[in-house]
């Protein structure tokens, strides 16, 4: 250890004394750093840790419904929840949780969070212990329609809400309109079970109607798929075990109930790579961007390692001074190593600090959430520097001073002695070999750049492409409102009659073009639901056929400019009172109908036969990039029921106007401020971009950074070689060179290697994105020669500047002085 200290204080002192080397070297690696930094932050968050504040997390796995043409249904119905609860003898525990939306508090000051209805085991299974009072007990886990009011909160909400109070346990709070006691405070390191989000308000299942997140009691229902299902495996059983015996599970439920389940299986994967949570949009992002971080460290690493070089040159006097002391070539190694170690050490802090700035980054590319959903992922985009996180900072750091110390190290042992110890020897001038390894290191740094600017330029071609694919609808002037009724107390009676007459009364007001409503917004964050479908009479072969199903409102078609190519829209008196209809998309009706008129047809949907009266034009509906998908639209006064999204759809010119007479009739029909939420379809369509948005950004980020740390390196090494050569250039100068001529050379130098750099960083960023884009669902395709040109000039455009300096200082050397000072 006292060896260790030394080594550290000698590497300290020597660095004091070069101050500005010490600055750029540590600058560099600082970038390096944070760029890894922020990256894994979200990494751990998603993917390593997407559930924090669990007992072994490890053993949590996530179960989902499968079948042959969806492997990864997702969710599952209530019934087939228990028979799971019931029939895994390799689980130590099986928990069930629901995402839904809570206004907490008075009419008069209230605050809408996102929670879960949970089964009542949940705490018990995840191992996760109260702060203050209780949690939710196992003994409460029944299926009693209405039973257990009570309700746990997080730590946060705690103290952002009710400051703190240690005396809130045991109090009574208003809850979606009904009143439950708070028996417990989450743990502050406990966010909920969906990776990325952070929940506030947890509550038993049985409530689930109550808290209006479900519109009927569905414990024995076998066809509402509406819960994510968490198993804990038992410590002795491995992955493959449990993952069988829930395929044996699904199995015996679909030979059970076919009518339900025909078709129907169920698989076993890890937390990080479940349906529900943020995961499932960013992880592969994520994965490009740490591919991309790793570049930039070793951009950085390059750039060090020339600058050591360079340095090192400088010292060859001082190392063959030491070696005829007595000291070993790898004693020598250890110095160089631990300065650069002490060195890589301050950039790791001040990298870790600007990881804290950058994790706020993510807020830039995020699409337009509601202010509750932002809150919820606030910790995703604040993380905090989690010993993880910084051990993995520390790691890097360690890396990084290896990888830049290796080739200087090398070279720095392999001095001459008596030729650096001899009067007026050019043992401080580099030989052939350092001017190889330099130019070596400058190639690769361009290389790198290359290829992470042609990464990010595909990563924003895949995603201009997908902004510009045709939707099917016209987002444009729309003014969009999730109204949250249902969890402020209102009846599936009330609800209805809320939204037409709110309808009714926009439609008069100045300004205001169309007016419609639906319980699912195309494209958004809040995803869409799925209805079974069947056609009455013809022979089951598929098994069970579920497709996109959304409720509207008469005009919704028109406004959304969706064209009706047959039938008719739906009608006023298209309610509960009269015999059902839907209406049906292009892809829907050729694949059920096939050669047959849809209209009039007779289409079972769930468990209700209902009547084809209109065929639309496909439209997108949960991702730009679907292909042909079959989707059912019905009368939102016949299959809307409490707790499913309530969106209101408002076509105007003037969207200030129309916000404020929203504001107006909501305000004159109800005084809650927690009933609604405004945005525009146009932001609110940006979430089916989500993923690659964040690539497109964030890679885009990462490449300038590339870029610029490749800058840096070709002008540290066209300046020092400018040095250098200052003899030679004088002698050229006083044989008649003209400055032009100088600046040329300089400027080829420059070009010979940035134009190796770049071919080699091209021919490998094609190679990686034709990896990337046949195992990746990544969006990434080889584009056109546009992406690769641009890219190319980019890095030609910054070549040019960063050796314009060093060219234009070669072009002012004095001949007479270079010459005298020989």
């Amino acid at each position: 250890m006292w060896y260790l200290w030394t080594q550290f204080g000698s590497a300290i002192r020597l660095l004091r004394n070069r101050p500005a080397f010490s600055a750029i070297v540590v600058g560099t690696l600082a970038l390096g750093i944070a760029a890894n930094t922020t990256v894994f932050a979200w990494v751990d968050s998603l993917l390593l840790r997407p559930i924090p504040g669990v007992v072994q997390p490890d053993e949590l796995l996530a179960v989902e419904a499968s079948s042959p043409t969806n492997p990864r249904i997702g969710q599952l119905q209530h019934p087939d929840f228990r028979d799971f609860q019931r029939q895994m003898t390799s689980a130590a525990g099986v928990v069930a949780s629901h995402l839904a939306f809570f206004t907490v508090g008075p009419v008069d000051h209230p605050r809408r969070v996102l929670g879960q209805v949970v089964s009542a085991n949940y705490f018990d299974v995840l191992g996760v212990k109260p702060a203050l009072g209780r949690m939710l007990l196992t003994a409460e886990d029944r299926d009693e329609k209405g039973a257990y009011a009570v309700a746990v909160i997080s730590h946060r909400f705690w103290v952002s809400y009710f400051r703190g109070d240690p005396g809130v346990v045991g109090r009574s709070a208003r809850i979606n309109g009904q009143q439950y006691v708070i028996v417990g405070v989450a743990p502050a390191n406990f966010a909920g079970t969906y990776g990325g989000a952070a929940f506030d308000v947890w509550i038993p299942l049985s409530r689930i109607v109550e808290a209006g997140a479900l519109n009927t009691w569905a414990a024995a229902d076998r066809n509402a798929r509406f819960l994510d299902v968490i198993i804990r495996r038992k410590s002795d059983a491995s992955l493959a075990q449990v993952r069988a015996e829930a395929a044996a599970v699904g199995a015996r439920i679909a030979a059970a109930f076919p009518d339900t389940h025909r078709g129907i299986g169920a698989t076993v994967v890890p937390m990080a790579d479940a349906t529900f949570g943020l995961q499932a949009s960013l992880g592969s992002p994520l994965r490009l961007l740490m591919a991309v971080c790793a570049l930039v460290l070793m951009i950085a690493c390059a750039n060090v390692a020339n600058l050591l070089m360079a340095r090192s040159v400088s010292r060859q006097r001082e190392f063959g001074i030491r070696i005829a002391l007595g000291a070993g070539r790898t004693a020598l190694l250890r110095q160089i190593f631990f300065e650069v170690l002490v060195l890589a050490g301050a950039g790791a802090v001040v990298g870790v600090l600007l990881a804290q700035w950058l994790g706020e980054s993510l807020f830039q590319v995020m699409p337009i959430f509601d202010p509750t959903l932002r809150e919820a992922i606030e910790p995703l985009l604040r993380p905090e520097p989690r010993p993880m996180v910084l051990a993995f900072s520390a790691l890097v750091a360690i890396v990084a001073a290896f990888c830049s110390t290796l080739l200087p190290a090398l070279y720095a042992a392999r001095v001459d002695v008596n030729e650096s110890l001899k009067d007026g020897s050019r043992s401080g001038t580099p030989g052939v070999r350092t001017h190889r390894a330099r130019a070596v290191l400058v190639v690769a740094e361009v290389a790198l750049a290359s290829m992470a600017l042609v990464g990010a330029g595909l990563a924003v071609n895949a995603f201009q492409k997908l902004s510009r694919a045709r939707l099917g609808f016209e987002p444009r002037n729309v003014l969009t409102a999730q109204f949250h009724l249902s969890t402020n107390g209102y009846s599936l009676k009330q609800e209805r009659a809320f939204s037409q007459q709110l309808s009714a009364r926009l439609r008069s007001a100045p300004g205001i073009d169309q007016v419609a409503y639906a319980n699912g917004m195309p494209l958004s964050i809040f995803g869409s639901t799925s209805d079974r479908i069947r056609v009455p009479g013809t022979a089951n072969t598929q098994g069970v056929v579920s497709v996109y199903a959304t409720a509207v409102s008469p005009g919704y078609f028109d406004l959304m400019k969706i064209p009706l190519l047959e039938g008719r829209d739906f009608a006023a008196q298209d309610d509960a009172t009269h015999p059902r209809v839907v209406i049906v998309n292009q892809t829907l009706a050729q694949r059920f109908f096939p050669g047959l008129n849809a209209i009039g047809r007779k289409l079972r949907v769930n468990n209700d036969e209902c009547t084809v009266i209109g065929i639309a034009r496909d439209s997108k509906i949960r991702s730009p990039r679907e292909g042909a998908t079959p989707a059912v639209f019905a009368s939102f006064g016949q299959s809307f029921y409490s707790g499913h999204n309530n969106f209101l759809f408002i076509r105007t010119r003037d969207f200030d106007s129309a916000r404020e007479t929203l504001r107006r009739e909501v305000q004159a029909m109800d005084s809650n401020r927690a009933l609604y939420e405004p945005s525009t379809l146009a932001e609110q369509t940006q979430a089916g971009l989500f993923g690659e948005r964040v690539a497109a950004a964030m890679l885009s980020a990462l490449a300038l950074l590339a870029l610029l740390l490749a800058a840096v390196g070709l002008y540290s090494v066209m300046a020092y070689a400018v040095n250098e050569r200052t003899r030679e250039i004088g002698v050229r100068m006083a044989l008649g060179a003209q400055r032009r001529q100088v600046f040329a050379m300089v400027l080829n130098n420059a070009l010979v290697l940035t134009l190796t750099g770049l071919f080699a960083g091209v021919a490998a960023a094609i190679a990686a994105a034709r990896v990337v884009s046949s195992t990746v669902e990544s969006g990434l395709d080889l584009a056109g020669p546009e992406v690769y040109a641009i890219a190319g000039l980019l890095v030609l455009l910054v070549t040019l500047l960063a050796t314009c300096l060093p060219a234009r200082r070669a072009t002012r050397i004095d001949p007479m002085s270079a010459l005298r000072a020989e």
